[in-house]
């Protein structure tokens, strides 16, 4: 559609109502007392035959319509009919003529509700319509036209509405705008990192929103309590939030450049709410737990240990010592994900008494007992078994001579050992953005043992040294030090040097197979699969059935539908039913999310029950029950995923494009998709850009679609 122009604004007329109008308000009165639906609608019908101009009967109207297109269709005829209101203009100030301030308002309804439902063109030119007949602005309305100008990439209107407007209603606004416009044109550049700075100092809470370090409410009516600044951040965070989420790498780049820091992040009080409300979902285990933080060297680590396992199911550690808050986060982030099923134990000991006394009431709304033990606490075996690995791989040896006389003093035996280095997903939350720091790994070869496992930030060949003299002086299993008769290396990086410095202590060395290196990976997988988390949280490469090659193809869709970006066009309360012979239940429920911009991805209902709880206006209190595909960071999936990602090389289309597939079920609990459930993911992936790409009147949709090598037909239509 061609764009228009910004049409001069209307000189004053005088006006008056139109035929039939009062008596098409009287009738519109006695609408808001029936209870009939049909009679209702009935009712409205005749008001706009009575008064085609009666812009509250096509409201009304809107009101019993559920098809957006006939919403759409509904208000534009609305707008039209409407227009005698403009003439009512017949003072400077058209805010002293109520009528048309209703009209406005009316109109940047119609434009948000055109914006949500993928009508994007029409939305815009509505917001450009209520500028004209607004120049000061008093409906508020310049910041949307304004953002959505820049998401639609309209420059030239943009710049012009920047010439012609003192501002967009606060200097957060306006600087936020500037940044956008600075980044996406030019990077990370100076005027951009001020011009964000700026506009955080103004309002830090609407960078919190935009940068996911606060909970962005999904209504207003959910904030209990807010100030004025409050609310003017969350509606325009609501604006803005999916342009952050479409520019590649803008989020990581807001918050690397105002040093946002995780475990520094304090809860609101709306976010206790939420959380509280959420897990107190999960099902209740007859369990204790005991929370011990202990300061070790320049850390603290936190330990959440499981009584009746008699294991800790949550060890952490922080740079800082951590804040009550930040402690309440880790309880709540190990009952969502501990190891084992998601759960809530009965009791929870801590060893401080302010813990227990401040956490009381919220343990209490859990079901949970917090109580202050001194006697009970992780058993001391569990913390010296942790202190033991941190000293023996935290310090480096000085290598010079007498210490390579030391070592070649050492029995030698006859094994092989490889080594390797590795940068395994395990990432550390230490800034903005978590980093994942070099692993060096020293295995026997024979039996797989692992000698010594050491962490560098920028491993070396001197990194390497280090942890095979390591391995061979105080190696972590219990064996006797001694030197290997053989080092098989995993990379061939330095291998001159490193050969060097063996030979010295006669030590033979060379570049390991594929296959003399399996050891090693295994390993490495093994340390991976350990920190990713419960049996819902391991590698698509694991479902049963499937091929790493299939796994491949289906990154390939995921990558594609990212690209496409369907939640631009597509309104998140409109399902589309897919059949197809293929599926063991003939059908599926396909809902594209991401149009407020917080979630980015897809959700498939096998039940229509269950679509149909999560749908309705109870939606707060509907559990999930669904395939969800989200889009996140890689840091965000589970590592064991992003290892074989990059292992593979399997497509992923963005930083921000690392997929998260989990099949929810009730009570938070969630579990790894079968094969059968990613066969129906790639076929919806497939299918639905084609689908939704076509207009909504030509009805149902029918195509051939190739999944996992398979020639399937498979129908979509809107319901």
């Amino acid at each position: 559609m061609a764009r228009k122009k910004r049409p001069a604004r209307p000189e004053p007329n005088q006006f008056k109502f139109p035929p039939g109008f009062e008596q098409a308000c009287a009738i519109l009165g006695a609408v808001e007392s029936e209870t009939d639906d049909k009679l209702a609608i009935e009712s409205v019908k005749l008001a706009i035959r009575i008064c085609p101009q009666s812009v509250d009967a096509y409201l009304w109207l809107a009101e019993f319509e559920s098809n957006p297109a006939q919403i759409a269709e509904i208000y534009r005829e609305a707008a039209e009919q409407g227009r005698w209101m403009i003439d009512a203009i017949d003072c400077p100030d058209v805010w002293n003529n109520p009528l048309l301030a209703t009209y406005l308002n009316f109109r940047l309804q119609m434009s948000d509700h055109l914006w949500n439902y993928g009508q994007r063109v029409d939305s815009v030119e509505h917001l450009m319509d209520i500028d004209r007949l607004d120049p000061d602005d008093k409906l508020g309305s310049r910041f949307r036209l304004a953002f959505r100008l820049f998401d639609l990439g309209w420059d030239d209107e943009l710049n012009e509405l920047i010439e012609e407007s003192d501002g967009f209603g606060s200097e957060a606004c306006d600087k936020l705008l500037e940044t956008l416009i600075e980044y996406r044109d030019q990077g990370d550049s100076n005027k951009a990192r001020h011009s964000l700075m700026e506009c955080a100092s103004y309002s830090p809470r609407l960078i919190e929103y935009l940068v996911g370090e606060a909970m962005l409410p999904l209504e207003k009516s959910f904030v209990t309590s807010m100030e004025p600044f409050e609310e003017d951040a969350i509606s325009l965070a609501h604006i803005v939030l999916p342009i952050v989420r479409g520019l590649p790498g803008l989020g990581r780049w807001m918050r690397e450049t105002l040093d946002f820091r995780p475990q520094g992040h304090e809860p609101t009080k709306e976010d206790r709410e939420y959380e509280l409300k959420m897990v107190s979902g999960l099902p209740q285990s007859d369990e204790e737990w005991i929370l011990d933080c202990t300061e070790v060297g320049e850390v603290w680590l936190l330990f959440v240990y499981s009584v009746e396992f008699e294991e800790p199911i949550r060890i952490e550690s922080f740079s800082e010592k951590p804040t009550s808050a930040i402690l309440w986060e880790a309880v709540l982030d190990t009952m969502r994900d501990p190891k084992g099923d998601a759960r809530r134990p009965t009791k929870i000991l801590v060893s401080k008494a302010t813990l227990a006394k401040s956490w009381k009431k919220r343990c209490e709304r859990l079901s949970i007992e917090c109580i202050h033990s001194k006697s009970k606490l992780v058993p001391k075996a569990i913390l010296e078994d942790v202190l033991e690995m941190m000293n023996r791989t935290e310090a480096n040896l000085e290598i010079d001579q007498a210490l390579m006389e030391e070592i070649g003093d050492l029995p030698q035996q006859d094994d092989t050992w490889i080594v390797g280095i590795f940068k395994p997903p395990l990432w550390i939350s230490d800034g903005a953005t978590p980093r994942r720091p070099s692993v060096i790994v020293v295995v026997e070869s024979e039996h797989g043992m692992v000698l010594m496992q050491d962490m560098d930030d920028d491993a070396t060949t001197s990194s390497v040294k280090n942890a095979l003299l390591k391995a061979m002086t105080r190696p972590l299993i219990d064996i006797p030090a001694h030197r290997p008769s053989m080092v098989l290396v995993h990379d061939q990086t330095d291998l001159d040097d490193l050969d060097q410095f063996l030979d010295a202590i006669d030590i033979e060395c060379s570049v390991a197979t594929t296959e003399e290196s399996e050891p090693l990976d295994e390993c490495v997988e093994s340390l991976i699969r350990h920190v990713s988390g419960p049996e819902g949280r391991v590698s698509l490469i694991d479902v049963e059935g499937i091929t790493e090659n299939e796994v491949g193809l289906l990154f390939q869709s995921i990558a594609r539908f990212w690209k496409i970006a369907p939640w631009r066009t597509v309104p998140g309360d409109r399902p589309i039913e897919l059949r197809c012979e293929l599926f063991q239940q003939k059908v599926w429920y396909a809902i594209v999310v991401g149009q407020m911009g917080m979630n980015l991805g897809l959700v498939l209902y096998d039940e229509k029950e269950a679509m149909d709880a999560v749908m309705t206006s109870d939606s707060e209190n509907a559990e999930p029950n669904g395939l969800f595909l989200n889009y996140l960071e890689k840091f965000e999936i589970p590592a064991i995923d992003f290892w074989f990602q990059e292992k593979y090389q399997w497509q992923v289309a963005s930083e921000e494009a690392y997929p998260l597939i989990e099949r929810a079920l009730p009570k938070l609990q969630h579990r790894r998709p079968t094969r059968d459930e990613l066969i129906a993911l790639d076929i919806a992936l497939r299918i639905l850009p084609p689908f939704i790409s076509r207009p909504e009147t030509e009805g149902s949709f029918q195509i051939p679609v190739t999944t996992f090598g398979e020639r399937v037909e498979v129908q979509a239509r809107w319901i």
